[in-house]
């Protein structure tokens, strides 16, 4: 389990890692000082490796996973690896997985065609950054979840 000192999650788990910046929101990404840190290109997106990808399988503890805080969850470039990442998902349903995007008007397309109303173990969530992009929100609204919710950063 990959420990984390986020407040709201017990755990993080990265499918993939990398992103594009796309919104103010993005200016202070910290995936970006981390890579760039590491003398890696943050903008390249590569899935994880087999061992990290499928590692949550084998966690009996249930726990507040926050999903990819390394990329966006619903990031273009990622598209060929998310049903995988969905069947993960489907298959801990003792985790709770939190995932936050800045991408909300890709989140309709890029859900499992078992997600009905929404899977109980999945928090759905928008970035909004300030009152330019308070549409993200609406758009949340808009997408059968069992839980949303909206994280104000930064503030």
């Amino acid at each position: 389990m990959v420990n984390t000192n986020i407040q709201w999650a017990e755990s993080t788990v990265n499918f993939w890692v990398g992103c594009k910046k796309i919104s103010e929101g993005c200016k202070f990404c910290y995936m970006y000082r981390i890579l760039e840190g590491n003398k890696k290109d943050p903008s390249n997106i590569w899935r994880t490796s087999d061992s990290t990808f499928y590692n949550t399988l084998y966690w009996k503890e249930p726990t507040r996973i926050f999903t990819n805080s390394m990329s966006d969850f619903f990031i273009e470039e990622a598209d060929e690896w998310r049903d995988d990442a969905w069947d993960v998902i489907r298959r801990t349903p003792q985790h709770i997985w939190m995932i936050l995007t800045k991408r909300p008007e890709r989140i309709k397309e890029c859900l499992p065609e078992d997600w009905g109303e929404g899977w109980d173990n999945v928090w759905l969530g928008v970035t909004v950054e300030n009152q330019k992009c308070f549409q993200k929100a609406k758009l949340l609204s808009e997408i059968p979840a069992t839980i949303r919710f909206i994280s104000a950063e930064p503030c």
